[in-house]
């Protein structure tokens, strides 16, 4: 009987909103910060020498040059978990990547467009340590990018105008630094 009550009471809304030429979702009754639909690129990196994946969903701003990012762990099940979120209130954000054997995980910001690259060992930023902290920067006006970093701390560097390169006629010249010296 109650389910006959059920079918009858869904027929009668179902022909009221095809009267009124309207249609009737959940997502009617739903406040719009609710029922909107987030439609964002998750862009993942594997972790070397892991099944696992960090992944990123970024929320750029309407008007300025900076976004918003979240973070996220996929599992080798291609679960996703919720790792951290970072205001890009004055800078891009992203995941720059790892260190060649996956010891470190490199976030890259950019403001005005000089990078700087802050590194956490990878199984902290994996945990879900709300007080993460870094154990390196790199944050050097002349430096242009970051093109790897191994599991000792020295990275491969590109150099902005020649700036730090040993032979100052060499276009885009690469160095190492050691990125717990910056040296």
């Amino acid at each position: 009987m109650k389910i006959l009550l059920l079918l009858i009471g869904l027929l009668a809304m179902t022909a009221c909103a095809a009267q009124k030429s309207e249609s009737l979702s959940v997502a009617d009754s739903l406040p719009a910060t609710v029922s909107a639909t987030v439609n964002l690129a998750l862009e993942c990196k594997a972790i070397p020498h892991s099944a696992e994946q960090i992944c990123v969903a970024a929320t750029p701003a309407e008007f300025n040059a900076v976004d918003d990012v979240v973070f996220y762990r996929r599992s080798v099940d291609q679960y996703l978990s919720l790792l951290r979120v970072e205001l890009g209130d004055v800078a891009v954000i992203w995941l720059h990547g790892f260190s060649v054997g996956g010891k470190y995980t490199v976030v890259g910001h950019a403001e005005e467009g000089h990078p700087n690259f802050v590194i956490y060992t990878t199984a902290e930023f994996l945990s879900t340590n709300k007080e993460l902290k870094p154990v390196a920067v790199i944050s050097d006006y002349f430096i242009a990018s970051l093109d790897s970093l191994d599991d000792s701390g020295i990275a491969e560097v590109t150099f902005l105008n020649n700036i730090g390169c040993e032979e100052p006629d060499t276009a885009d010249c690469t160095g190492q630094i050691n990125i717990f010296t910056q040296r």
